[in-house]
């Protein structure tokens, strides 16, 4: 059987966080001397056309050449999430944190596909169709691993000018299509993608991960196998 066509996809990647249990930029933290930013960028830069990193104005700049900024600059994720949405060309944009530099490639392509579906039952009631894509891992969701619509900017915009600032809050109202650890897991079943990074302790961790998958064979820092 062919495999679906997949639409164009946009990607953003949200690198304005003020770290502040980390003490330091977490887009400039390396992993196998390259930094969190650029591994992400590059495995991007392989599956859609166009990358965007949203920071935060005062942050230092980053040899990226697709840069937004907070459209509303200190309402967290959300914000990210909004300019993102408002940047990137496409229908469909992925969206990551830059503190999971070992997302799965293979992974970010189920999401994509999924996108292909033109309804999902959300918690007993039938949505036509889900404009967000979130996959949950021991029982958590991961909004910042995620796929949304581009229709979804406005909604969000109108949440942050009443000052929501929860991203919990935006998928409560609208249709997510939410995937279970059982249906991505053959697409990454150590669930690396889901490692991100808010304190020393959990950046050397990470590390260690990073180090155990290069001596096997893995390849977090560069294109897909």
């Amino acid at each position: 059987m062919t495999a679906p066509v997949l639409p164009a996809f946009s990607a953003v990647i949200l690198a304005g966080g003020h770290s502040r249990r980390m003490g330091c930029d977490k887009a400039t933290l390396e992993i196998d001397t390259s930094m969190f930013v650029d591994v992400l960028y590059s495995k991007m830069a392989v599956i859609v056309e166009d990358v965007w990193v949203v920071r935060r104005k005062e942050q230092q700049s980053l040899q990226i050449p697709l840069v937004a900024f907070d459209m509303h600059p200190g309402q967290g994720p959300l914000a990210g999430i909004e300019s993102g949405l408002a940047h990137c060309r496409h229908e469909w944009t992925f969206v990551i944190a830059v503190d999971a530099p070992l997302v799965r490639v293979e992974l970010l392509l189920y999401l994509a596909r999924l996108t292909l579906q033109c309804a999902d039952n959300n918690g007993g009631k039938v949505c036509h169709p889900a404009i967000a894509i979130v996959p949950t891992f021991r029982g958590q969701k991961y909004p910042l691993l995620g796929v949304y619509h581009k229709s979804l900017q406005p909604v969000v915009t109108k949440m942050l000018t009443c000052d929501r600032r929860k991203v919990s809050d935006l998928l409560a109202q609208v249709c997510v299509r939410y995937v279970p650890e059982e249906e991505w897991h053959d697409y990454d079943p150590e669930g690396v993608s889901f490692l991100m990074v808010n304190s020393p302790a959990e950046y050397e961790a990470l590390c260690r991960v990073a180090r155990g998958m290069k001596g096997s064979g893995g390849n977090e820092t560069g294109n897909p196998r």
